[in-house]
């Protein structure tokens, strides 16, 4: 029942943000529309993929409609009265000299990161084993930081993994929407790659790369009527398709469309099977689940620096949240086992059950609306470029919840403060076109 009813919210809510907006990448809509997509194909239970219990389908329902709400309502505040978190009135542009250094410092480590991957590749490894061992552990997914020392560990968890992340973004949202530095562009595609190829095939930066991409070019002003250019952008999504493809092929073989069927379609039964885990450990995280990428730094400073342990009940919020990575489950009859893809309604249980998930997705879907109006009203690349990580966060919500990883939310805090620099007023930088 919660589940169809979901389906034609999400539908009808989607109909409406797409018709009022008039702009292709409204967030929320796509979100409604990822949600319509996995609840649908979960409904046939294809490969044998088990139902979860009923009140699982009713969290979600309340979920979505709270970001919905939240969205919706800080949106039109925004509009009647103005106001705003972040300045209107003062622009940013990337600090390009410092993102040319932080790309090369970064593409020297996940250099030596490939070359640990050739060398278990010549040993006769499989991309799908070597992505298991950078599975392995949550906090950095370098091969080359796992066979190296804490120092080398925190470079990559704390430096290296945000940074090159916010590179990617800030690279794709300049090259599409600004003022089209190719040498970044450049730096930032040999860095996409190279983190895929040191993470054994790891499709996620690819993926991510062609988010930030379709943004910086919904948003650009720059957009040629030639044929020669549209051709020259096509191009450039097929051939990140194609690779993506590729890479995808590689890990899985024949089993491509089943695992392509079960990433969409997973999530209910497997929020379902940790809520469950939460319910008998009588935990409760009181927000340390949803924000446990901002905590982490800290906690993890204090422990590797001062020597000061975790604190207990923080530190058994951050152990089950790993452990839905860890911990593999059947998910089909046949048996099939999967791990992650809690989705992100599945921290914010964690954290207070259905009140935390509906005060999480309220103050969610403000965030959210925050970030796309100050994209669409000031257009300066330091919005952009936010606005991106927050749809990127977004769009992966089916996986886990954005602000619980430690990559995410430093990734915000170098894009917010530390990679752009104030360069005047805003208002005239670029038109949006998302029609």
């Amino acid at each position: 029942m919660y589940s169809e009813l979901t389906i034609v919210f999400c539908l009808c809510s989607s109909l409406y943000f797409w018709v009022s907006s008039k702009k292709i990448l409204n967030p929320i809509a796509v979100f409604n529309s990822i949600w319509v997509f996995i609840l649908f194909l979960e409904s046939f239970h294809y490969y044998g993929l088990f139902t979860a219990d009923e009140r699982i389908y009713q969290y979600i329902f309340i979920g979505v409609m709270s970001i919905n709400m939240g969205y919706f309502f800080w949106y039109i505040f925004r509009i009647n009265y103005n106001i705003s978190f972040i300045p209107q009135q003062v622009s940013y542009t990337p600090r390009i000299k410092l993102l040319y250094f932080l790309s090369f410092i970064c593409i020297l480590f996940f250099l030596s990161s490939s070359l640990t991957t050739i060398n278990l590749l010549l040993s006769g490894n499989s991309l799908g084993f070597i992505r298991s061992l950078a599975q392995q552990s949550s906090d950095t997914n370098s091969l080359f930081a796992k066979s190296h020392g804490t120092l080398t560990n925190a470079i990559f968890l704390l430096v290296i993994n945000p940074t090159s992340m916010a590179i990617q973004i800030s690279a794709s949202i300049n090259f599409w929407a600004g003022k089209r530095d190719k040498i970044l562009f450049c730096l930032a595609i040999i860095l996409v790659f190279l983190t895929a190829f040191s993470s054994g095939g790891g499709r996620t930066s690819i993926v991510n790369f062609l988010i930030y991409s379709m943004i910086g070019y919904t948003f650009s002003s720059k957009i040629k009527s030639k044929k020669s250019k549209k051709s020259n952008n096509i191009i450039f999504l097929l051939l990140g398709l194609g690779v993506l493809v590729a890479f995808t092929i590689s890990r899985a073989g024949q089993d491509l469309f089943k695992g392509l069927y079960l990433y969409f379609s997973m999530e209910p039964y497997m929020f379902s099977i940790w809520a469950s885990i939460v319910d008998g450990l009588n935990v409760k995280g009181f927000g340390e689940a949803a924000t446990n990428g901002f905590s982490f730094v800290l906690f993890y400073l204090f422990k590797n620096v001062l020597g000061i342990p975790f604190p207990e009940h923080w530190n058994s919020v951050y152990t089950l949240i790993r452990e839905t990575d860890s911990n593999w489950q059947i998910i089909t009859n046949i048996p099939t086992t999967a791990n992650a893809y809690v989705s992100g309604f599945w921290y914010l249980y964690l954290d207070g059950g259905l009140f935390a998930i509906i005060s999480g997705m309220l103050l969610y879907g403000t965030v959210i609306a925050e970030s796309f109006f100050n994209a669409v009203k000031k257009r300066d690349e330091r919005s952009l470029s936010l606005f991106a990580l927050m749809f990127q966060g977004l769009f992966f919500f089916f996986i886990r919840f954005p602000f619980s990883d430690v990559t995410y939310c430093l990734t915000l805090v170098y894009l917010f403060f530390i990679l752009y620099k104030r360069s005047g007023t805003s208002g005239n930088i670029h038109n949006y076109r998302g029609e």
